[in-house]
Parts: C-alpha cells; structure tokens; sequence
C-alpha cells in the first residue's frame, strides 16, 4: 500500500493557545470513494484499486474513532461542565488549560517533579497565570487545582459534605479498592478504628523498645563509622521497612522479606503516575509489582495462621499477645477476626492485604524520604546538630547503661520534635492529596463541577514565605511561633489524618536520637539533587562519611 494512499490527521491550537483542534485530509481515492460511493463497485473490474481503496477508507474510519474517543475523554468534561454552567447561570468554571488529547497536562506535571531547580514549578507558571485557583487534567481527570491554607481548611472539613474522598486511577488500581486511603462512610470509621488500634499512641508507649532494638540491630549491622561510605537513603529505606514489616506483620529480616524490598522498587513510581497499562510502562510494572506484593502477604498471612493453629491459640487477641511477645496488627487482626466482642475486625484476607500494602509502602517511602531529608540538613546546619546532640546526650545521661528508651523520654526532648517538624516542612514527603465534588460545589468565584476531581498541595504551603518565613533554610526553632492553620499539614487533617503519623514520629525520633549520639557524618556529594518525583529522594542515595562523634 502506498503512504500518499493513507489519509493524514493534524493538531492544532487556536490563536489563545487553549485550545486544540484537529483535521484529517484524505487520499483522492478516498475522497472519490466517500462522494461516489458507486465508483467503489466500479473497481470491482480491478481488484487491486478495490481492496486499496477500502483498506484505506477502514484505516481512516479507525484513525477518526479513535481519536474522537480521545477528544472525547479529554475534552467532553468540559464541553459538558460549560453547558451547565451556561444553562443554569452558575459561575464560570476557574481558568486553566486542560492540555493535549488523551495525557492533558499530566506529562508537564510529572515531569516538573523532576526538575532540579524547582520541583513546584508546574504549579507555579500555573500559579503566575491563573492564581491559586485554575483547572487542568491530570492523571486521567479533570481537575480544580486548590492552593493555599483557606483552600486546605475548604477542602478538609468538607470532606463527606461537599467532597468524596477520591484519588488517581493509578492509586486506585495500585493500593487497592480495600484499603483505608480509598474508603469512605461507615467503612472508613471502621477501618480507621482497627489501624489506629495498632498504631495509635497506647500501643506505641508499649512498643518504642521494640522499635528501637531493631533501629540498634541495623547500626550495629549496617553504619561501620570507621571512615566509611554509605548510601544512607538505602539504608534508612532498607531500616523502616524491616521496622514496618515487623510491627505490622511481624516479618523478620530473611528471604520473604527480600522479597518485599525487590517489588517495591517497580511498585512504589506506578503509584502516582498516568495509568497506562502496558508492560513497559512505569503502571504496567507497578501493576506485576503489586500482584507478587500480594502474593507475598497472603502467603504470610497463612504462615501466621499455620503458627497459631501449632501453638493453640485461641481467637482472642490478648493470649496473641502474650504468646509472641508483641502487638503486630497481622496477629491481633486473625485473632481477632472472628470473636464476637470485636466486630470491627472481622476483616477478609483481601481487606487485610490492601490494608497492609498500603501501610507498607507509605511506611517505607514517607518515612524513609523524611528521615532522608533531616540527616542532610543536619549536616548543613551544624549548630542545629550540636544543639539536639545537647539535648539528646541530657536523655542518654539519666539512663542507665543498656536500658531502653522510654516514650516519655523520647517525646520529652522538644527540640528533636521540632527538628522533625521542620525536616516534613522543608520537603514534604507527601505533595498533597485528592478529592472529587458530590456535587456543584461554588467557591472563590467560580463553580467546581460535580464529579471533577478537586487537589490541594502541601508544599504549595509549606515552602512559600508567606507562610513560613526564609522557607529555604532549614531553621526547626520557626515551630516555636504560631503558625496560620492548615498551612503545615503534613500527615493531612481531620478525619482524613494519616492514621501511621504517631508511628512514623516515634520512627524517626528514635532513630535520629541514636544516630546523633553514635555518629558525625560528611556529605560526599553536597550538591547532590533530589527527585521529587511521588515521594523524594536523593538521586544517588545520600552518600554519607561516618565517624565516630567529636568528643
């Protein structure tokens, strides 16, 4: 078949450059086709200019349905959103483009993530244009893009009266429909109610020597200070998850556990990312990632329940305790599952295995992303260092040789707190979160249309001056001042507040107590970028010198 026999199908903007277009030329013979239909019969005497012809006409048929799809899929949300508007005399929808057919804006917005001088910069042009208000398509929807504290509190504590909860397709197909983060109602209350029996601050009080055992164990195995380099994001990564894995399932470090840490590097990129399921893509391969994941928690969840049947154990969730020594939420949850005092947990292996993945892949990634983030600047900022080592050192002086940490110790050093405050605020390890309207919902002048997803951002807050002052420098004593509300969120707020955030803290406060109090380090590559990309982290891993403390 010759290409001039092929027809040719063109993109273009109108003269705002907000709109786009398009239009299709044709071959001769298919024009002579579509206004003659009976010269197609004629070329019944040539069969060769016969099938050509049609071959040509099926192939321009697919290239228009297809693309009239896209248009459709893009476009139709606001073609629709603007009638309604009109029709029923509401105001006018926010400013904004929404991009290319079929991507939007969504290949503009991951990739300003990347961006080494500015990772927020797709917010900001938008910003500069449009105010802290516009419209857009990312990820696959149309999206009203909300900026700055009153935007937060709007969104937040309306959440269930104006605003479902509602995220990406690629979180929803990643994390899973069971999981807390895409629950919503009765059932959210009740999910809720089961993860914060685990991680809230009573099974925590209980639980900081068992955390800080396993931070010790990988020190004493992993951070040699004797003049050595380490990848020390890698190793914190490597840390929270064996932490995690141990207190919600407890998972002890060997072959099952590798196993996790191996899927993790396909799965965690997909989560955030255009969900194009393909094998090559970063989706495609979150989404093989997330099946051997699940592989790997069922098999375990078998495993616990194997161990418990050996041992006679009744479904009761104290004697679990008290058999193993420890709160996991694995164990308490199949003990639990099936007595009648405890409803609430009567989860299904599916509900237990989207739960499960979710905190461990925020557990491994946010947590290790903060901790990332806080030794770098600790390094920068010397006098911040030897201050929290004072206080830390004050701690470790009251206590005798051996004895472990206790919360009321660890939660008493007020200037760790705010070191770890400050290292959330200056890279959120979190960009923001997601919604959908219930319904037509009017704000700030403008209407955000029913079924529209609705974003807010944590670091459109958190790194902007005014909100925080010299928001670049790293200066954990600003927490000393009242702040304007919902301006640092970065567990979230309200009934959407991460229910591990009192888990993460306890994480890192133990870990940096002890790694101040062991070590000084170096930064072997201080201009070393950081990808922002879903959940930060240092391009090459944060190499670090180690050394033993100056005395």
């Amino acid at each position: 078949m010759q290409l001039s026999n092929l027809p040719s199908i063109c993109l273009h903007r109108d003269q705002e450059n907000s709109v786009l277009f398009f239009s299709a030329s044709f071959p001769n013979c298919i024009m002579e086709n579509l206004m003659n239909p009976a010269h197609i019969f004629s070329n019944v005497l040539n069969p060769c200019d016969f099938r050509l012809s049609w071959i040509s006409l099926g192939v321009t048929a697919a290239l228009v349905m297809a693309f009239s799809h896209i248009l459709l899929m893009t476009y139709g949300p606001l073609v629709i959103a603007e009638l309604r508007v009109k029709l029923g005399n509401m105001p006018r929808l926010p400013p904004g483009s929404m991009g290319i057919p079929f991507w939007g804006e969504s290949l503009d917005y991951l990739k300003s993530w990347s961006n080494p001088q500015n990772p927020d910069v797709w917010y900001d042009i938008r910003r500069a244009q449009h105010g802290k208000f516009f419209k857009t398509h990312i990820l696959g929807s149309p999206t009203v893009v909300m900026l700055g504290p009153e935007a937060n509190k709007f969104i937040l504590i309306n959440e269930n009266k104006l605003f479902d909860n509602s995220w990406p397709q690629s979180v929803k197909v990643l994390i899973g429909d069971q999981a807390l983060i895409m629950s919503s109602g009765a059932r959210h209350k009740r999910l809720r109610r089961v993860i914060r029996s685990v991680l809230d601050q009573e099974t925590l009080k209980k639980n900081v020597g068992k955390i800080e055992k396993i931070v010790l164990q990988h020190f004493n195995s992993n951070w040699n200070s004797n003049g050595h380099v380490i990848r020390a994001f890698d190793q914190i990564e490597d840390l929270v998850l064996c932490v995690a894995a141990d207190y919600l399932m407890g998972l002890k470090p060997g072959e099952a556990l590798e196993g996790f840490k191996r899927a993790f590097l396909d799965f965690g990129p997909g989560v955030l990312s255009h969900p194009l399921d393909l094998p090559w893509t970063v989706f495609g391969k979150a989404k093989r990632a997330r099946a051997s994941l699940l592989s790997q928690i069922h098999a375990q969840i078998q495993n616990r329940l194997k161990l418990q049947n050996r041992n006679g154990i009744a479904m009761d969730s104290e004697k679990t305790r008290n058999v193993y020594g420890e709160d996991n939420f694995l164990d308490m949850i199949l003990s639990a599952r099936e007595s009648e005092e405890s409803s609430d947990f009567r989860l299904s292996d599916e509900e237990i295995a989207d739960n499960m993945l979710a905190l461990l892949s925020a557990g491994q990634d946010t947590t290790a992303s903060a901790l990332a983030t806080i030794v770098k600047y600790l390094c920068i900022t010397p006098h911040v260092l030897k201050k929290l080592r004072q206080e830390c050192e004050k701690v470790r002086e009251q206590k005798n040789a051996g004895e472990s940490l206790r919360w009321e110790e660890i939660k008493g050093i007020e200037y760790l707190s705010k070191v770890v405050s400050e290292g959330l605020r200056i890279v959120a390890p979190v960009n923001g979160g997601f919604k959908s309207a219930k319904t037509d919902i009017f704000y700030g002048g403008y209407t955000i249309p029913k079924g529209w997803k609705v974003h807010y951002s944590m670091r459109q807050t958190q790194n902007k001056g005014e909100y925080f002052e010299n928001p670049e420098e790293f200066d954990p004593e600003r927490f000393d001042k009242r702040r304007e509300p919902f301006c640092f969120i970065p567990f979230g707020q309200g009934n959407r507040m991460c229910p591990g955030n009192e888990f993460a803290r306890i994480e890192i406060e133990v870990f940096l107590y002890h790694l101040v109090l062991r070590y000084d380090w170096e930064l072997v590559e201080p201009e070393e970028l950081v990808n922002m990309y879903f959940i930060p982290r240092p391009l090459h891993g944060l190499p670090l010198l180690l050394k033993p403390p100056a005395p």
